[in-house]
């Protein structure tokens, strides 16, 4: 924290890029409270990360990944985290000998029932999320238009749903574009949306491009 406040006073705020060089998720509270001109989620790379990272860094290439997990304003508030040691214990010794209400070293309850990960935020907690699923920001921009879907189908055929992509930007990217299901009137627990395909598109600055989908019967069952 100390160093990059530092590079601010030195090089000014929006000149100042984080890169998270992280496994997993992480408490991003001081990064936000320091308004640095970007942070980039570059993960584990492997030994050709560094040319990676600054292809993107220069402009070479136009970032266009999508987080594939949700990142929580707190640790608090994942539904979790009331299922776990490391709730109520700070240390290995504390843990390997904890026998609390939450379970005991090695076995975690598992209550979450179907909302996991974004099933939950988008269903009760969207207002607790600080990077959704699938976000990802780019050195251009996408505009998803024209979206096509039949109000009833054949279940024995697949399901065709469309909508038409364009970089309305300068640059070359590429844009993923997500298909959820939601039920108007469930007769059982369900998420408030469902995703059921992806498909991750790139376009050259100005081009624009059809994106077809197929569904089948199963996308729109549930078990109960």
């Amino acid at each position: 924290k100390t160093d990059i406040t530092n590079l601010i006073n030195l090089f000014g705020k929006e000149k100042v890029v984080v890169l998270l060089n992280i496994p997993s998720a992480m408490d991003t509270t001081w990064l936000i409270n320091q308004d640095v001109g970007a942070i980039a989620l570059v993960w584990m790379g492997g030994e050709q990360a560094g040319n990676s990272i600054a292809d993107v860094c220069t402009g070479v290439v136009s970032p266009s990944g999508k987080l594939a997990d949700t990142w929580a304003k707190d640790l608090q508030y994942y539904p979790t985290i009331k299922n776990s040691w490391w709730d109520s214990v700070t240390n290995l010794t504390t843990l390997q000998n904890s026998k609390n209400d939450f379970g005991e070293f090695g076995n975690v309850r598992y209550e979450e029932d179907i909302y996991v990960g974004c099933r939950y935020f988008e269903t009760f907690k969207k207002d607790d999320v600080r990077y959704p699923f699938g976000y990802g920001l780019s050195y251009t921009t996408f505009e998803i238009t024209k979206p096509k879907a039949p109000k009833s189908f054949d279940t024995s055929k697949p399901l065709k749903v469309s909508v038409e992509l364009k970089n309305t930007g300068s640059k070359d990217g590429a844009e993923t574009i997500q298909v959820y299901v939601t039920e108007k009137n469930p007769t059982v627990l369900r998420p408030k949306k469902e995703l059921k395909s992806i498909k991750k598109v790139a376009l050259k600055a100005g081009e624009k491009q059809k994106v077809e989908f197929e569904l089948s019967k199963k996308d729109f069952a549930f078990w109960n």
